[in-house]
């Protein structure tokens, strides 16, 4: 039914919502010495977490956009922000002495998940055109 559907799209949504943040998250503590000490400068570290959550939020926005409407894109990007924003503040901000107000975790942080707001909306727009333009293609193809 309709109602199942729509709830398996949501878990889903949220299922990779939840990857695109526990990879990263397990990830950093690689870059950590045993006495929470970071063991690269920051600015490498900063880099690698970058382009490691940058490559698995791409990842999970490419498996979602395989049960959604392409259209949906940008819920999606709005879903999969609040999602790390929620379970950043919720389990990584505490252990941050650095970040004593939600202000410094945004912009040490957390404006850098709205990229993955922009992925999940043009991954949707590429979807939509690639499939209008894949139905102008076959009509064209079964005219000759």
């Amino acid at each position: 039914s309709f109602l199942c559907v729509m709830a398996r799209v949501l878990l889903s949504v949220l299922w990779w919502s939840f990857v695109s943040w526990l990879v990263p998250f397990l990830a950093a503590f690689a870059f950590f010495t045993p006495e929470g000490k970071l063991a690269v400068e920051e600015r490498t570290f900063k880099t690698c977490m970058i382009m490691i959550g940058g490559s698995v939020g791409a990842w999970a926005v490419a498996r979602i956009m395989r049960l959604v409407s392409a259209r949906r894109g940008f819920l999606v990007g709005v879903v999969m922000l609040t999602v790390n924003w929620g379970l950043d503040l919720l389990i990584l901000v505490p252990f941050l002495s650095h970040h004593a107000t939600v202000v410094d975790y945004m912009l040490d942080i957390g404006l850098r998940y709205v990229p993955m707001l922009f992925v999940a909306w043009n991954m949707g727009s590429v979807a939509c055109h690639a499939k209008a333009s894949g139905a102008a293609a076959a009509a064209v193809d079964k005219s000759k």
